[in-house]
Order: C-alpha cells, then sequence, then structure tokens
C-alpha cells in the first residue's frame, strides 16, 4: 500500500530533523549552521509534500472509507494520526498465528 510508504518516509524525515536539530546546537561555523538551516528547509518541504499526498491518499482509497469516518470522529484525530494508526493497525482476525 503506497500509504504505507508515505507514512514510513514522513516519520524517517521527522527522525532526520530531530537529528539535525541535535547537530546545530553543537555547531558554532557559519557554514555548518546555514548547511544545517538549508537541509532544515528541505526535510519541511519534502514532510509537506507527504502530507498533501497522505490526505490525498487517505480521500480516495475507498477500501479506508470506513476507517476514516470512524477515526474522523475522534478529536485531534488529523490526517497524518489517522494514516498512521491505519498503517501501523492490522484488522483484527488478519494477523497470522506468528504475529499475535
Amino acid at each position: 500500500m503506497i500509504l504505507s510508504t508515505l507514512v514510513t518516509r514522513r516519520r524517517q524525515l521527522i527522525h532526520i530533523r530531530t537529528m539535525e536539530q541535535n547537530r546545530i546546537q553543537e555547531q558554532t561555523d557559519s557554514v555548518s549552521q546555514s548547511s544545517l538551516s538549508w537541509h532544515f528547509a528541505w526535510i519541511d518541504a519534502e514532510v509537506s509534500l507527504l502530507d498533501e499526498e497522505i490526505s490525498e491518499q487517505l480521500l480516495n482509497t475507498d477500501s479506508l472509507a470506513e476507517k476514516r469516518k470512524i477515526l474522523n470522529s475522534v478529536k485531534g484525530v488529523g490526517a497524518v494520526t489517522l494514516a498512521a494508526l491505519l498503517v501501523m493497525v492490522s484488522e483484527p482476525g488478519q494477523l497470522r498465528r506468528q504475529n499475535r
């Protein structure tokens, strides 16, 4: 499912951004800080693109309509959380014995 790939990539980029934020605190030279600032901007732009694609996938995937409706009824659950839940949580009865 493409949604799973998008959610995974978004999570990876958020992790990279956190690592870079930790690095920038250690950098004192302007070249490194500039490079890290550029990288933040790139990561933020990529995350925004992924958020748009995740939202589009959620809206255009008919098999997720019922689950989407239920999860959207929960206050505070947005597109990213909705996608993560749909990707990470298996349906009851779909787990194989080894996964239980």
